[in-house]
């Protein structure tokens, strides 16, 4: 069979539907017809986790696997190659959803590719994409794209201590791992803010 595997931080009470759409597309640029989903930190969903799925995976059951994101390992990079690595080492293939670019997995010898999502621009800026559709789900507003206050206050401080240290907007990207868009949007908001308290920022 073909998995795949969803993660959400559970403490973001998230949505899966803008998830699903992004796995959807992927699964059908590769021709995967019908995977199996299993997910983590879905308060409304019932599949099977993670634990599940590496069960199935050591049984030699799963010939594919699908990751959305590494988000999951991220803050714990420990757990990341011995996971993956698991997962790497008992299927044909591994793609991630959120990095198109990088294509198919297949073995081990592939690891180092993966392991460098970690600084790709286009798998951050793909997983920004997700987090606004998310923040939209959950906004009250049925039109019109939430701010980044609203889905990430603590990101707009740090751009904000770094902007008015007059690093480039490029600079800020690049010390933060984000992509270029995010910090311009958190530019944007920090530069009408300040408009509106009569302050601005030069």
């Amino acid at each position: 069979m073909k998995a795949v595997y969803i993660y959400a931080d559970p403490n973001k009470n998230a949505n899966i539907e803008p998830y699903v759409e992004v796995i959807s597309n992927r699964c059908n640029e590769l021709s995967w017809e019908s995977p199996t989903v299993y997910a983590d930190g879905f308060p409304n969903v019932k599949q099977g986790g993670l634990n599940e799925l590496m069960v199935k995976i050591e049984q030699g059951k799963v010939k594919g696997i699908m990751l959305f994101s590494l988000e999951a390992w991220t803050k714990e990079r420990h757990k990341f190659i011995p996971v993956v690595g698991k997962m790497l080492q008992n299927t044909k293939e591994l793609s991630v959803a959120c990095a198109p670019g990088l294509g198919v997995l297949h073995g081990m010898k592939d690891l180092a590719k993966l392991e460098g999502l970690f600084v790709s621009n286009e798998y951050f800026s793909n997983l920004n994409s997700v987090a606004v559709k998310v923040g939209m789900s959950k906004s009250d507003k049925k039109k019109g794209r939430p701010s980044l206050m609203d889905t990430d206050r603590d990101f707009v401080r740090q751009v904000a201590v770094l902007y008015n240290q007059n690093l480039s907007t490029k600079g800020i990207a690049q010390r933060l791992g984000v992509s270029y868009h995010k910090v311009y949007r958190a530019i944007k908001h920090l530069q009408k803010e300040g408009e509106s308290d009569g302050k601005g920022h030069n």
